[in-house]
């Protein structure tokens, strides 16, 4: 049997900690693959993770259109310094995509990875496996006709998130907002076509199977991890018997909060 260290390429379309949990379990899985001998690229679009020292980091930018429009940020929209950049084929498809309120970045960042480990390959790379995280964008099925395994992760799918979002919409316009909103045609089609697609619960399993057609053949359930360095009982710091400490998005009821409190 060959053990020999796995050369692995993670891709992810956002890498803070702080845009959710797809940045906290990209910075983890990455650090417990180095340190089991591992050889760790990491190819991620804004916002960065933390450093990661254990790894190769590759940035790879866009001009945050989408986040722009949300946060009424528009006079930042064109860059002073060189504004013909948004010209480019993919920076202008992001603008036109997020001002109709559609979500461009898992498609754009996937071609701009697929480039990106194109010529990585030519310069002499090797892959074991690439790992996508969440994005599943149709860059993906280029680098699996170059040759590369492609694995992705999907805690669930967005059809989920958007399912809440019409619960949470009052009026027809955010309705409609919801409809345009997620890239859901995209990530089901290329879910289908990947080598494998891991989850971490039978409940997102079966989301997954349902709603974005995926063979329950091509599906792996691998628990998340926890690292008990960071997470774990204080024994300095005395139990409040009748409190509890809950931290978690009220707005989404994905996130158990009314079942954690009842």
């Amino acid at each position: 049997m060959d053990e020999r260290p796995l050369r692995i390429a993670f891709v992810a379309y956002r890498g803070n900690m702080n845009s959710g949990g797809q940045g906290i379990y990209l910075w983890f899985l990455a650090r417990e693959m180095a340190r089991l001998g591992h050889e760790v690229d990491v190819f991620v679009g804004p916002p960065y993770p933390d450093p990661m020292p254990f790894a190769r980091v590759e940035q790879l930018p866009n001009q945050q259109f989408w986040a722009k429009w949300v946060l009424n940020q528009t006079d930042q929209i064109v860059p002073r310094e060189r504004p013909l950049q948004v010209l480019s084929p993919l920076n202008f498809y992001e603008l036109a995509a997020s001002r109709i309120g559609f979500l461009p970045e898992p498609f754009a960042f996937s071609v701009r990875a697929f480039r990106r480990l194109a010529e990585s390959l030519r310069r002499g790379a090797r892959y074991d496996v690439v790992h996508d995280v969440q994005c599943l964008g149709y860059g993906l099925l280029g680098l699996r006709a170059l040759g590369l395994p492609v694995v992705t992760t999907v805690h669930h799918p967005l059809t989920v998130d958007r399912r809440a979002s019409f619960v949470r919409d009052e009026t027809l316009k955010e309705a409609i907002g919801t409809m345009k909103f997620y890239p859901i045609g995209m990530q089901a089609f290329v879910a289908r076509r990947l080598d494998r697609v891991l989850t971490s619960s039978e409940v997102s399993a079966r989301q997954i199977v349902q709603d974005f057609g995926v063979s329950p053949s091509r599906l792996r359930n691998v628990r998340n991890g926890l690292d008990t360095s960071l997470f774990r009982p204080d024994p300095s710091v005395a139990k409040a018997e009748r409190e509890l400490l809950c931290v978690g998005r009220s707005s989404d009821p994905n996130k158990g909060v009314r079942t954690l409190i009842r």
